[in-house]
C-alpha cells in the first residue's frame, strides 16, 4: 500500500497537469509550468535525493517547458506538451531497466528492509513494474498524439485509465510474485 501511495503521490500531479496543459490559455501557460515546476520539487524532493531517474527526468522536462514557455522558443511544444512528457517518461522508464536501475526500486526501497535490496526477484520486479509502466506512457502518448486534439476528454480519460492500471499493477504484482515464490519454497521443502 505505500508503495501505492508514493508513486500515486507523483503520478497525480501529472495527470493534474495534462489537463491543465490542455486547457490552460497562452497567457497563463508560463505560470502554469512555474507552479508545476515548483510542486514537482517539492513533492518528489526524496526521490531526487535518492536519484530516481523518473523524478529527474520529470524536473528536467518541466524546467524546460517552463524555459520554452517564458521565452517562446518553439511554439508547438506547448501544443503538445502533454505527448512529450508521456514520451519522455516512457523512455526513462524503459531506459532505467535497460540501464539496470529501474526507476521503480528507489519507491520500493521505501517500503522494504534493506536485507531485500538486493535479492533477485525484487530486483525482477521493479524491473518488471517499471517497465509496465513504460508501457502505460508509450501508450499515452500514442493516445493524446492520435486522439488529443479531436477527443480531449476522452483520451484523456483513457490517459487516466492507464495510469490508473499501472498503478494497480504496481501494488498487486509484487504481492502475487511473493505469493508463488512463497509457494514454491514451500514445495522445495
Amino acid at each position: 500500500m505505500l508503495l501505492l501511495k508514493r508513486i500515486f503521490r507523483i503520478t497525480l500531479p501529472w495527470l493534474g497537469f495534462s489537463l491543465a496543459a490542455r486547457y490552460t490559455p497562452d497567457r497563463w501557460i508560463d505560470l502554469l509550468w512555474a507552479v508545476f515546476l515548483l510542486s514537482q520539487i517539492v513533492i518528489s524532493r526524496r526521490q531526487l535525493k535518492a536519484g530516481n531517474p523518473m523524478s529527474w527526468a520529470a524536473t528536467a522536462l518541466l524546467t524546460c517547458l517552463f524555459a520554452n514557455g517564458y521565452f517562446n522558443l518553439f511554439p508547438w511544444v506547448n501544443d503538445h506538451a502533454t505527448g512529450l512528457c508521456f514520451m519522455t517518461f516512457a523512455l526513462t522508464a524503459c531506459l532505467s531497466v535497460l540501464l539496470g536501475a529501474p526507476f521503480t526500486l528507489s519507491h520500493a526501497k521505501a517500503s522494504v528492509p534493506p536485507q531485500f535490496w538486493s535479492n533477485p526477484l525484487f530486483i525482477q520486479i521493479n524491473r518488471v513494474i517499471s517497465l509496465f509502466w513504460g508501457l502505460a506512457y508509450a501508450l499515452d502518448a500514442l493516445i493524446i498524439l492520435l486522439r488529443g486534439a479531436t477527443a480531449p476528454v476522452l483520451s484523456q480519460v483513457a490517459c487516466m485509465s492507464c495510469i490508473v492500471g499501472a498503478v494497480v499493477f504496481s501494488e498487486y504484482y509484487p504481492a502475487q510474485m511473493r505469493k508463488r515464490a512463497a509457494a514454491a519454497a514451500a514445495t522445495a521443502s
